[in-house]
């Protein structure tokens, strides 16, 4: 995603890329790759076509949504697509069974999970920082990912999962720490 986003946002808003930014990128696709490695070459074509679809249309979204600031209030959309993922996921809910419980644990991830971060990222993050920070900004859910699980769960993630996250986290915090650096002086 972060490639994608580079690329879009350099052909579409003409920002410029830094070196670091490319760097950065080079080593997150690196952790990335360490991190997914023995789900590599399973063979699973679709799966994986689907898998590079999602980037290239995060990418797409992030520019479109840079391009649209301050002309266009763009949190309703948000609301309207939730409601309208919702109603076209709801029949393959059925027979729906789920128990209060489990409908306080579905509100408390739309909320949490998709509504709040998407506000954040339409308010805070696109009007501030270039569509290839925040595609290497949103490989955090990828890398966090995995430790809320070991935390939820005891799901404990493998060595190299730990170790590609360590790579990814390394190249955002080295590329944003760089940023700042400039940015003070």
């Amino acid at each position: 995603m972060p490639l994608c986003a580079a690329v879009a946002g350099r052909l579409f808003l003409g920002e410029q890329v830094p070196v670091r930014t490319w760097l950065a990128i080079a080593a997150a696709g690196a952790g990335i790759g360490v991190m997914f490695h023995d789900a590599l070459g399973t063979g699973n074509l679709p799966g994986s076509l689907v898998a590079l679809a999602i980037p290239v249309a995060a990418a797409a979204n992030n520019v479109a949504v840079k391009r649209s600031h301050g002309r266009v209030d763009l949190v309703p959309a948000l609301l309207a697509g939730g409601a309208l993922a919702a109603l076209l996921a709801w029949p393959f809910a059925l027979p729906f069974s789920a128990a209060p419980g489990d409908l306080a644990i579905y509100a408390g991830l739309a909320i949490f999970q998709l509504a709040l971060p998407c506000v954040l990222l339409v308010r805070v993050a696109l009007p501030r920082l270039s569509a290839a920070e925040v595609g290497l900004v949103s490989l955090l859910e990828v890398v966090l990912g995995p430790f809320w699980v070991w935390l939820a769960v005891g799901e404990e993630p493998s060595a190299s999962v730990i170790a590609g996250g360590l790579v990814v986290l390394a190249a955002l915090a080295i590329n944003e720490g760089i940023a700042l650096a400039l940015e003070r002086r």
